[in-house]
This record gives C-alpha cells, sequence and structure tokens, in this order.
C-alpha cells in the first residue's frame, strides 16, 4: 500500500528506527506556510521596506528573458494587483502602482516566470 514507512531493526533489547520513507505516491503534505522560493538564479527584492500602499519598487535578476507576472496577494490569499512586465524592465527595477491603495498590512509579493516563483512579504504602512 502506498504511504510512508519505517525500518525497525532489534537486536536482544535494543532497537534502531529509521527516518520515514515513502513507497508509492502518498498525498502531498498539508500547506503550512508559504515558501520562499528561493532559487540563486532568479533574485526578487522589494523596497522600500516598510511600503507606502500606492509605490511599491521591485527588481528582478534572472538569466532567462521570458515576462515576468508580479502579483501582490493579501493575507486572505486575493490578488490585489497582477501585471506581466519583461525581464529587461524589472532588471532595472520597475515602480508597481496599484489601482487601489493598499491599506496597512502584510502583503505577498509573488513573481513567477516561466517554471520559476519567488515570494517576498511585503509590510504596507502608508504613514511613510
Amino acid at each position: 500500500e502506498d504511504g510512508y514507512y519505517t525500518v525497525v531493526a532489534s537486536n536482544g533489547g535494543c532497537f534502531k528506527e529509521s527516518e520515514p520513507y515513502e513507497f508509492g505516491n502518498p498525498e502531498p503534505p498539508p500547506v503550512t506556510g508559504i515558501e520562499n522560493g528561493n532559487n540563486p538564479e532568479f533574485v526578487l527584492n522589494i523596497y522600500p521596506v516598510p511600503s507606502p500602499g500606492h509605490r511599491i519598487q521591485v527588481l528582478v535578476r534572472s538569466p532567462k528573458t521570458d515576462p515576468v507576472l508580479i502579483e501582490i496577494i493579501d493575507a486572505m490569499g486575493r490578488i490585489c494587483y497582477s501585471k506581466t512586465l519583461d525581464v529587461s524592465t524589472l532588471m532595472h527595477g520597475a515602480e508597481l502602482v496599484p489601482s487601489a491603495t493598499l491599506y496597512d498590512g502584510i502583503y505577498f509579493l509573488r513573481a513567477t516566470q516561466a517554471d520559476i516563483c519567488a515570494r517576498k512579504k511585503i509590510i504596507v504602512n502608508n504613514d511613510r
């Protein structure tokens, strides 16, 4: 049966259990957070930190020439901003101007280029 298994070896009163290993195709583990998406070839920087909700600077460095989808996501998982930009524009830094000012709080910026994705937290503080 598919699942995670361990091996137990015993000798007399002593025993040792192995690390769990996967057999077959079990269900993926539950999502417990957002991965940073760290990829040494795809670099995502956001400034200033904290950012005002009406102006966010984004810098992307990538060896690929594919366009990059930039999304700002709120804490409830709703996409508040979405735009596809040329990587050449993002390599020199691009200013994102959401159509509506983002409220104070924590957001996530997701940059996706082909099969690469990077995520960073954004702290929005409109009093800056």
